[in-house]
């Protein structure tokens, strides 16, 4: 055979490798396919987000009307505007009205009403009780609720002359004592229930959260607890419910406001020691904080304002009135407590304004045909006027903020002409 001399044109065929682990490919046929082909890097990274859209939309569709948890100042909003009474909150609910104390409430229909108020308890306590799934042992305290939530009135009597805000901060200095390290407690505000000024704080961490209202009403201090606990979505839950029957909490002796149908609305206090009745302009609403006497401790009886104005201003510029009572329980002469009204009335101008007001002035007003005391220009904010109800040494204030200069002086001078007394006939 001749040999095969390699040339530029005529290359030598090359030998296929046939060393172990190599084979040889058959003219024809595919490469053979390995089952487990490994997926491309991008086609990974799109199914990657692909999976990521997916369980993000599906965590929004079931959060979308929650609020994150350890968020306990947000879920509960203090606020200057009163608690509205409601009737008949839902179908399944029941109300429980205490005619000893004076007030109400509607609760779930799967809850009941605990009470205790024997004689010899300083404190009566009535409170609701309602549980979830996981709770497995009664809630005889609160801290051993584990999942749940509880509407909790506490009423302490015969409370003379109370300061709110003491009781308040006594009461967060016993749940520092009790609560474990890792608890918080919110800032003490003010608040309105069912029109009445009070205090409110926020607890978290405690074993349980809290939110505690204190109120003085009627010669009573109310402590009013929204105590809640459980996972996310059921707190949530809880906190709505709970914040539902603090809605529907009314005192029920409240007065009675007679709509006219005019400019004017008629509000009524009819009891044995408040028994009048006067007028106040329909455009103001029952709600919001206005300022009151800073000499003694004063009931907040009712307070009207423009809420448009209030919200809009943040409370700092509206036409309001509030009508506030002093226990005289120190039989304080009516001329003894003016003259310390004046004073501190013009102290408490002094250090706000920075200055005094020389053109400050007392004069004589009929509250109907009870005459009483105009202070103009004493309180920073307004006009105050006062009386002493008679047969009793309590005295009622009245309270005028305005918006600007002479807005509301005309209607508070008509509120004060149309007071009328002994209505109820006692």
């Amino acid at each position: 055979m001749d040999e095969q001399i390699p040339s530029e044109n005529n290359p030598l065929p090359t030998q296929p490798d046939t060393s172990a682990g190599n084979t040889i490919p058959i003219p024809g046929d595919s490469p053979s396919v390995n089952k487990t082909r490994s997926i491309p890097l991008p086609i990974k990274i799109l199914l990657f987000l692909l999976i990521g859209l997916i369980a993000f939309a599906i965590f929004a569709y079931f959060t979308r009307n929650t609020t994150p948890e350890g968020t306990l100042d947000t879920e509960f909003k203090t606020s200057t505007e009163p608690v509205k009474v409601t009737e008949n909150l839902r179908e399944d609910w029941i109300n429980y009205k205490n005619t000893k104390y004076k007030f109400t409430f509607d609760y779930p229909g799967e809850g009941k009403v605990d009470v205790q108020d024997e004689e010899s308890d300083d404190v009566k306590v009535y409170r609701t009780v309602i549980t979830g799934e996981r709770q497995t042992e009664p809630v005889t305290e609160d801290t051993t609720l584990v999942d749940g939530y509880m509407f909790k009135v506490s009423v302490t009597p015969g409370v003379i002359k109370p300061n709110l805000a003491e009781l308040t901060n006594r009461k967060i200095l016993n749940l520092k004592q009790t609560c474990p390290a890792i608890h918080s407690t919110s800032a003490v505000t003010n608040t309105v229930i069912d029109t009445i000024a009070a205090k409110t704080f926020t607890v978290t961490n405690c074993e349980v959260d809290y939110l505690i209202n204190f109120v003085d009403y009627s010669g009573s201090v109310y402590e009013i607890a929204l105590i809640y606990k459980g996972d996310f979505g059921y707190k949530q839950s809880y906190i709505q419910n709970a914040r539902d029957i603090l809605d529907s909490f009314h005192f029920l002796d409240k007065p009675i406001v007679v709509d006219e149908g005019s400019e004017y609305k008629v509000y009524q206090l009819d009891d044995r020691i408040l028994d009048f009745e006067f007028e106040y302009p329909s455009r103001l609403s029952e709600c919001c904080i206005v300022p009151g006497p800073v000499y003694e401790t004063h009931e907040t009886l009712v307070t009207f304002a423009d809420e448009a104005a209030y919200k809009d201003t943040d409370g700092k510029r509206f036409d309001g009135v509030g009508v506030f009572q002093f226990r005289n329980q120190g039989q304080q002469t009516f001329t003894d407590y003016i003259n310390m009204q004046k004073k501190t009335l013009q102290d408490d101008y002094r250090i706000i304004k920075g200055y005094g007001n020389p053109n400050a002035k007392e004069e004589k007003v009929m509250f109907g045909k009870v005459q009483g005391v105009l202070l103009s220009g004493y309180a920073w904010w307004g006009d105050m006027a006062y009386f002493q109800i008679v047969g009793n040494n309590d005295i009622i204030a009245l309270s005028m903020v305005e918006a600007s200069t002479g807005s509301f002086k005309e209607e508070f001078d008509r509120m004060l002409g149309s007071f009328r007394f002994d209505i109820s006939g006692y």
